[in-house]
């Protein structure tokens, strides 16, 4: 008891009677331990996700979006090395801040780093952005609402961007062709919404996964969409390398 004691007024973690004292202070365990924080972030994150998704058009997105019109229109003359230079400008601007921010919670307290990884992990991971209208297709395909099912899934896809979304489905579809179409759906939403960013948070250190597969998705979409040119659309150099 007495070197439980001396070892708490130290700050050193105690493991118990038939292990030894840890070598440095709990918050300095719970912080380099990456599997930890990342584990606890993630659980929490998709906890406040279901009970609070995150909308379409949410701040943060709207940032984004700003500072790569912003980008763009300082270093767009029209040939493909600007777009590269704008990509990585936008990469280093936002992966410096959010490698800064981490790194300064990481050094105040080991439950700032924590809110900070859920923080992340709920801008760049999506779950309820897709599986709410996969449900409610399933809810009235079991109703036997096979024209109701059409409208939500034509709905769903109008409001996807064009990179997820598959055929739309013909106003007399059958029932298989509109099962077979909302699974396919379902499948690139949930991959570029839910495994690619976990992915890369398993791959990269701290948060820098996420937010690189995101930016780089979000540019993609703003940056390498096709525009009207007579009446063909083409995509512009800019946006090659996104």
């Amino acid at each position: 008891h007495a070197v439980a004691l001396s070892a708490h007024r130290r700050g050193i973690l105690h493991l118990g009677r038939y292990c030894s004292d840890a070598a440095q202070p709990l918050p300095d365990v719970v912080r380099r331990n990456g599997l930890i924080v990342g584990f606890i972030a993630l659980v929490i994150a998709l906890l406040i996700e279901q009970v609070r998704p995150l909308p379409p058009n949410n701040l943060a997105h709207r940032a984004v979006a700003g500072l790569a019109d912003l980008v763009r229109g300082s270093t767009d003359a029209g040939q493909r090395q600007h777009g590269a230079m704008g990509w990585v400008l936008m990469a280093v601007v936002t992966l410096g801040g959010v490698i800064l921010v981490d790194w300064a919670v990481a050094h105040i307290h080991a439950a700032l780093l924590v809110v900070f990884h859920v923080a992340v992990l709920y801008l760049t991971i999506g779950f309820r952005q897709f599986s709410h209208a996969f449900t409610e297709i399933q809810v009235v395909l079991a109703a036997d609402d096979l024209s109701g099912a059409r409208r939500v899934l034509e709905r769903w896809l109008a409001a996807s961007s064009p990179d997820d979304q598959v055929e739309m489905p013909p106003r007399d579809a059958p029932i298989d062709v509109v099962c077979r179409i909302a699974i396919a759906h379902a499948l690139i939403a949930s991959h570029r919404h839910v495994f690619a960013p976990l992915f890369w948070y398993m791959i990269l250190p701290g948060p820098i996964g996420p937010v690189l597969y995101r930016l780089a998705e979000s540019l993609a979409r703003r940056w390498d969409a096709p525009v009207a040119q007579g009446e063909s659309r083409v995509n512009e150099p800019y946006g090659f390398v996104a």
